[in-house]
């Protein structure tokens, strides 16, 4: 049988031979009868294949130009593709569009092919498109097909698996075919299970295209974790024998050893406690357990199975609230080491326990609430088809804000016109939507607590924010949403103008700022003025006069309320403050601060008329009153100070209820970039106060926008009761103090004669004074503090009437006055008959 099988075999090689002989032959046959055809054929056929090369090599350099093209587009994007985007949105239209100008270097066309593959398309994975047409111009180079077709799987099924995984971590990682997916399968499977589903799809996919075996993975992980426990083993056992040879223990070596293996396996347990959590995942249908040292409760209860149909991301940040321990009997600050002789007293700041706590844990937010607040928002933007992909929820003493991130493509304004509805679903008054928060690139929705906090000035001034504040004039105003102490410093304003409607928190807010000085300044360092139309309102403050207040001469009361007196006091400050100019030029320092430090270095002498500057706090309360009965009168020294006076150490702070035009002209309103506004009853105060709306969205109570400059912060005005102030009060009173209040110079009235002075106000020193002036021939205050034993603002307040009595010529800078009269016979004289 094999042997005929082999015949067979040779015969038909032999039949195969055969016919492949006779088609030769016969194109011999014909290639002899035809040689002229084949001539004119041989020159069309070259023709035609330098015609198909050339088509050949373009059709491949296409290719590769296209795959460079795609590369270089998708990498142009990430750097310009945020800038073209409102552009690119139109899609290939784009590229037609003559505004569209674009700084992606591949133009208009290399923008929009970017934008349609990565965010239209794949996303990140996008990068495998052009991968796929090099591989196509590999194969075709190479003539190979099987090339092209052996590494589809490569890339094809990585651009289809890639982009699913990627879109956890963002939906523009993922490109639109991600995130169509994960919309798609969520809803049926879950935001967990389709990120366990995509994880596994992808480490399978790279297991099996790197061929990487599963159990030698698992074999190699075993292995390491045996060689590092036996390393610790190995580590302790040698550090346990050197302890025993350091320690010399010779004897019951074997006890020694089996108790430090004990000590040592006990030390290396760690116990796993279960922490306090207050933030939660809604994307999970779990809760995330955070821990936040120092971290506010919210609520003790934490909620289970928190099930909700909404796929949007919910966190609750945390507010930090300072630890305050109580030292009622803490001895407080004591002036400073070198002072002037003048000013040397035995002064001690206020302790802290004469003020009072406020705070109640009963007023916290509740997880409940915040949890209502967030679904009744999210289905508020759902009937407008509003989609957002995340909250962030803060939570504050009498406000929360809901930090919203919009899902791509929404529009702010869309969400910025939906304030009375928010506010409506919520049935809340005071919801302000800042659209978009400066820096965050969120929206934030500020929603009133249900149960509102009150802020306690003590915990505020026991804070360490305050106490480490370096500022000059360091005024603490509240508490902001974050819970953060509010800490500014009043030379840096360099002046304050609050306004409210009435009821809302102007006065508190005005005691608020001045205890936080007192507080913080020793009586030396700092002088008030009070200026009160109404006359009860800054009243307590009038036990404050040998300590902290500055008044005109003469003047018995320490609180300014009538308005004559309150121009004259104005007059009185604009005259100051050009004297203190005066002392800086010839100190050639720039502001009170340096003059201060070369006065307390020693390095500017008291007999030419120095002498330290304390700062000098005007505090005017219902402003617009004064300017409805003075008018001009008030204007004009208030637009000076408010221009000038920050150099020298003076500030204003202006109260009114509403600063219109008519009551904050404009060079006065220019000089107060930092303003205080509590609730107001429409848009148009709000805009008169601040120049934006939202203080018509307050809810009272201390709820205040503090602007300063451009930035704008809700900050909860910290509460202090009048018990507290008049307790504050008494406990400075009883304090060392000067004589008598800081007095200012002498008024200098428009249109008045200032020689014209009345014998029953001269100083009582006034002819001793004189005296001495005659006979030394040279008019300065420092002879007179020095012959007289008496204080400075008492010997410049005799220089002035001397001066209005022609006894000595107005002050020259720094020189001494000049002796208008040469004979103590002429002063009697003078005295009798002083007009």
């Amino acid at each position: 049988m094999t042997e005929q099988k082999e015949n067979k075999r040779v015969a038909n090689k032999k039949t195969t031979k055969k016919t492949i002989k006779k088609p030769t032959e016969e194109k011999t046959t014909k290639k002899e009868n035809n040689k002229p055809i084949n001539n004119k054929s041989t020159n069309e056929d070259k023709s035609s294949t330098n015609i198909g090369n050339i088509i050949y090599w373009i059709f491949i350099s296409l290719i590769l130009l296209s795959a460079i093209y795609i590369f270089l587009s998708i990498i142009f994007y990430f750097f310009y593709g945020t800038a073209d985007e409102p552009f690119l949105v139109n899609g290939f239209s784009a590229v037609n569009n003559e505004s569209f100008k674009t700084a992606n270097p591949l133009g208009r066309l290399g923008a929009c092919l970017g934008y349609l593959l990565v965010k239209q398309g794949f996303g990140i994975a996008a990068f495998l498109i052009p991968v796929w047409l090099f591989l196509l111009f590999y194969s075709i180079i190479k003539k190979n097909v099987s090339i092209f077709l052996k590494y589809q799987v490569y890339t094809l099924v990585p651009l289809i698996l890639l982009p699913l995984f990627l879109t956890l971590f963002g939906d523009v990682a993922g490109g639109l075919w991600g995130a169509t997916i994960k919309n798609l399968l969520t809803p049926y499977i879950g935001k967990t299970f389709f990120a366990l589903l995509v994880i596994i799809l992808n480490v399978v996919f790279f297991f099996w295209l790197f061929k990487v075996s599963y159990k030698e993975l698992f074999y190699k992980f075993k292995s390491l974790i045996n060689n590092k426990s036996k390393k610790t083993h190995r580590d302790s056992a040698d550090k346990l024998n050197e302890e025993i040879l350091l320690d010399g223990l010779d004897t019951n070596i074997d006890n020694t050893i089996e108790e430090n293996q004990q000590n040592f396996e006990i030390e290396n347990i760690k116990i796993e406690e279960p922490q306090p959590h207050y933030a939660w995942d809604i994307e999970n249908d779990k809760e995330i357990i955070n821990n936040k040292e120092n971290a506010a409760p919210i609520n003790d209860e934490v909620l289970k199975d928190n099930k909700t149909n909404n796929d949007i991301e919910f966190t609750i940040e945390e507010t930090k609230d300072e630890i305050i321990i109580e030292t009622p009997n803490i001895e407080p600050k004591k002036q400073q080491e070198f002072v002037p002789e003048v000013y040397n007293l035995d002064y001690q700041l206020p302790p802290y326990d004469i003020l009072n706590y406020y705070e109640t844990q009963n007023n916290r937010v509740t997880k409940e609430e915040l949890e209502a607040n967030k679904n009744k928002i999210v289905e508020t933007l759902a009937q407008y088809q509003i989609q957002i992909s995340k909250i962030n929820a803060t939570v504050g003493p009498t406000v929360t804000l809901y930090e919203i991130v919009p899902a791509p493509g929404v529009r702010i304004s869309r969400i910025r016109n939906l304030e009375d509805d928010i506010a409506l679903s919520l049935a809340a008054y005071g919801i302000r939507i800042i659209a978009p928060i400066p820096g965050k690139g969120t929206i934030g929705i500020e929603v009133p607590n249900s149960n509102k906090e009150t802020v306690s000035i003590r915990t505020v001034l026991e804070s360490e924010k305050f106490k480490n504040f370096k500022g000059e004039l360091p005024i603490v105003i509240g508490k902001t949403i974050s819970n953060d102490v509010y800490v500014a410093d009043l030379t840096k304003m360099p002046h304050l103008l609050i306004a409210g409607a009435t009821g809302q928190g102007k006065s508190v807010g005005i005691n608020t700022i001045i205890a936080s000085l007192l507080y913080k300044k020793l009586p030396h360092e700092i002088k008030f003025i009070f200026i009160d139309p109404k006359k009860v309102e800054l009243s307590p403050y009038a036990k404050l006069e040998n300590h902290y207040l500055a008044k005109i001469p003469n003047e018995t009361e320490p609180i300014v309320t009538d308005v004559d007196k309150v121009v004259k006091t104005l007059y009185s400050l604009t005259i100051l403050m050009d004297a203190r100019y005066d002392f800086l030029k010839q100190a050639g320092v720039k502001n009170i601060v340096e003059y201060n430090k070369k006065y307390l270095s020693g390095m500017l002498d008291p007999e030419e008329g120095h002498e330290f500057m304390p700062y000098v706090v005007l505090v005017i309360d219902e402003f617009a009153d004064l300017i409805m009965t003075a008018g001009k009168e008030v204007e004009l020294p208030v637009a000076r100070i408010a221009q000038l006076a920050r150099a020298v150490g003076i500030h204003v702070i202006i109260a009114t209820q509403r600063p219109s035009v008519d009551v904050i002209t404009g060079k006065i309103k220019a000089n107060f970039p930092a303003r205080i506004a509590f609730r107001v009853s429409s848009k148009v105060d709000s805009r008169t106060i601040l120049d934006v709306n939202g203080a018509e969205q307050l809810i009272g109570r201390g709820d205040m926008l503090f602007a300063v400059g451009s930035e704008l912060t809700r900050i909860q005005c910290a509460f202090i009761d009048t018990p507290e102030i008049d307790a504050l009060m008494e406990y400075i009173s009883q304090q060392p103090g000067f004589p008598e209040a800081y007095i200012l110079p002498e008024p200098i009235m428009e249109g008045t004669n200032p020689q014209i002075i009345e014998i029953q106000s001269l100083d009582p020193l006034i002819m001793d004074a004189a005296a001495i002036i005659i006979s030394a021939q040279q008019g300065s205050t420092s002879l007179l503090q020095r012959k007289l034993q008496i204080g400075h603002n008492r010997a410049g307040r005799i220089m002035d009437q001397l001066e209005a009595l022609n006894i000595v010529g107005p002050q020259i800078g720094s020189k001494p006055r000049d002796v208008l009269i040469s004979d103590i016979s002429q002063l009697e004289q003078i005295l009798n008959s002083p007009n």
